[in-house]
């Protein structure tokens, strides 16, 4: 079928006169420009029925489904007819016929989990059930060492790739593997069991926890805290009131009357039972703990290195630096040197060195080295982190780092954006700014959405409805349809379709 029919076409020109947009044949959003090399199929829905389009809005896929999800490396996806789950090749031809309740993408290991009379299972390409739909519920994937939890009348076990049960269900509550081993549960205690299902620590604990790099755990027996191996021999026995378990550092904070100091892997104390609190060492050898008169940092002999009135202790950076307070807050050194003077009313530090200050409920910046690089001036923030491709909006407790450009969002009752200087590349006018995964900034202005490129150059006026990105394509709502529009503004594909990509997801 096409696209759009005349009427169809007359109502949405209309629209896009009206708000000023042209059509456009290329999209300038997407990197892949070239016709010939459009590969992506986006999942998308049509006058109730769901198919597959490409980044210009060309149906590959005829919408003749009544649901479907992605494509997986495999070349199937998800698909549904009368009810009915299957998959579809790129072609839109069924290649395992629908019969399921439910279906889902194809995980790495080649299979799929499927529904069938509400119990699930896995079937391969082929359609061939692997694993007998049997279970309640199927928990995780299998790249947790080739294992998935299962659940079947409330228990739950582990089966691998082949379906073949490791352990059956018979416990309570399960884990994922963490360092070759699961924690498990059975009635109120909790063990161990290994990659094989067989239970390497029987369950005896109160507490589930992970085990450390040193391959220890602490596990509380009775009201004593004490450590295990991975075998679950006692190493140290159970004498504490309390613990923290081992850090990378390869100190343990412990408890003993009344009383936290710090212990090595063999069960020595290394900083005698003296403060009221002992937070978990560093890999750098610092420490926060807490005193009647005082909180300190202190390093791996129990020397003082400096005295902060803050309960916290972020670490140093790349360059050695670390945030105290006293009662406000400023920055020193290993060596308990003060680089700044504790005169804001707060610092966080971000990911990439850098600190966040706040004084008089305004935001500015510091570089590694404790230079001020932005006063503080702004009273708002949302900063983006290009490794972990998120948004955290700053309230005074997180803070993030800039765009790859160096551009951030800030907010002085409205919202704007500066660079790494300070500088405001757009002033504060739009009611709110997000950054997309691609570097685009999404702006919404009086419920309408618009576009502000990597660079914090406005390329689309706040005229959609919404927009969303999906695999570099950028579509736009007008009232209840949705479209492909290019970074200029442009429609690549008009209004029409009912959802695109995951309908369940949206940009803001």
């Amino acid at each position: 079928m096409k696209s759009k029919n005349m009427n169809e076409e007359s109502f949405i020109s209309r629209i896009l006169s009206a708000i000023g947009l042209k059509e456009s044949n290329k999209p300038k959003y997407k990197t892949v420009l070239n016709p010939s090399e459009l590969t992506v199929l986006i999942p998308a829905g049509y006058k109730g029925k769901a198919g597959f389009i490409n980044e210009l809005g060309e149906w590959v896929i005829e919408p003749k489904f009544e649901d479907c999800d992605e494509f997986t490396d495999n070349g199937l996806a998800p698909a549904s007819k009368n009810g009915k789950y299957g998959f579809i090749d790129k072609g839109g031809k069924f290649v395992i016929e629908p019969e399921y309740e439910k279906a889902f993408p194809f995980e790495k290991c080649g299979l799929a989990m499927v529904v069938k009379n509400t119990k699930c299972g896995y079937i391969d390409n082929t359609g061939k059930i692997v694993i007998e739909t049997k279970y309640d519920d199927c928990i995780d994937d299998f790249s947790n060492f080739g294992l998935v939890a299962v659940e079947e009348n409330d228990l739950y076990g582990f089966i691998d790739i082949t379906g073949k049960i490791v352990t059956e269900p018979r416990f309570y509550d399960v884990t994922v593997f963490e360092n070759g081993l699961a924690a498990v549960q059975i009635d109120d205690k909790w063990g161990y069991i290994d990659s094989k299902g067989e239970i390497v620590i029987p369950p005896q604990f109160e507490y589930r926890d992970f085990f450390a790099q040193n391959g220890l755990l602490n596990v509380s027996v009775g009201d004593k805290w004490g450590f295990i191996d991975k075998t679950g021999k006692i190493v140290i026995e159970p004498k504490f009131s309390d613990s923290k378990g081992f850090s990378d550092y390869g100190f343990a904070a412990v408890k003993i009357d009344n009383k936290w100091g710090y212990i090595d892997a063999t069960g020595k104390f290394v900083i005698e039972p003296q403060f009221i609190e002992a937070h978990s060492f560093y890999k750098n050898g610092m420490a926060l703990v807490e005193k009647s008169e005082s909180n300190e940092i202190i390093d791996h002999t129990g020397k003082t290195v400096i005295v902060t009135s803050s309960k916290e202790f972020d670490g140093f950076n790349k360059n050695g630096i670390a945030i105290f307070s006293s009662p406000k807050f400023g920055l020193f050194d290993k060596r308990g040197k003060t680089i700044l003077q504790p005169i804001y009313d707060s610092i966080r530090l971000d990911d990439d060195g850098y600190f966040l200050v706040i004084h008089n409920k305004k935001y500015g910046r510091i570089d590694p080295k404790g230079e001020v690089v932005i006063e503080p001036k702004f009273d708002n923030a949302y900063w983006y982190n290009d490794v972990q491709k998120k948004v955290i909006n700053i309230d005074y407790e997180d803070f993030d780092e800039f765009n790859q450009n160096g551009i951030a969002v800030y907010s002085s009752t409205q919202f704007g954006i500066f660079d790494e200087t300070g500088k405001i590349i757009i002033p504060p006018t739009y009611d709110n700014i997000r950054l997309n995964d691609d570097g685009f900034f999404s702006v919404i202005h009086n419920k309408k959405y618009g576009l502000i490129n990597p660079k914090g150059k406005l390329v689309i006026e706040p005229i959609f409805d919404d927009t969303y990105s999906f695999y570099d394509v950028l579509f736009a709502r007008v009232n209840d349809k949705w479209g492909i529009v290019d970074s200029n503004g442009h429609f690549v594909a008009e209004p029409q379709f009912d959802w695109v990509g995951n309908k369940y997801k949206t940009m803001l």
